[in-house]
């Protein structure tokens, strides 16, 4: 399993089914938004979050797994309440504040939006966490991905 999870292959793919799933999700969410408020869906996702996680352990590992996961998370919680509750904050904002912009947006545009944006921070990330300097052919694909974005967000 480390193997495969090494591979670039299996990076890639990774991307490639969540952007898939991604979409899928917005297209869900834009029509569950017709008939509930932003905080409801957000409420439901996380709520079937919980139960997929749970449902993931117990198969994986069974009810010694649910109580080695609980330990750790009560760990967690006296040992990082408060910085992973500020990012906990944020991330449920950003969460809510994406789910109201996504009812007054179509998906295309939400979802385009998001990648230009994702290949600039990601461009600023790379140069920042790197060593500082970006090569020529990478720079140069992103700068004509970046370009692609901005023109299928501008029709």
């Amino acid at each position: 399993m480390e193997k495969i999870l090494r591979s670039a292959h299996a990076l890639r793919l990774f991307f490639l089914v969540t952007a898939g799933i991604g979409w899928a999700t917005a297209h869900y969410e834009k029509s569950l938004l017709a008939s509930s408020t932003p905080i409801a869906v957000a409420v439901f996702d996380s709520a079937l979050t919980i139960v997929a996680l749970f449902a993931f352990v117990l198969v994986r590992r069974g009810i010694k797994g649910i109580a080695e996961e609980a330990s750790q998370v009560v760990d967690l919680a006296r040992n990082e309440a408060s910085r992973a509750g500020l990012l906990a904050v944020v991330g449920a904002a950003s969460g809510l504040l994406g789910t109201s912009l996504l009812k007054h947006h179509g998906v295309e545009d939400y979802q385009l939006s998001g990648l230009v944006i994702s290949l600039v921070v990601g461009a600023v990330g790379a140069y920042a966490v790197g060593d500082g300097a970006v090569s020529w052919g990478r720079g140069a694909g992103l700068a004509l991905v970046a370009i692609g974005g901005y023109l299928s967000l501008r029709g």
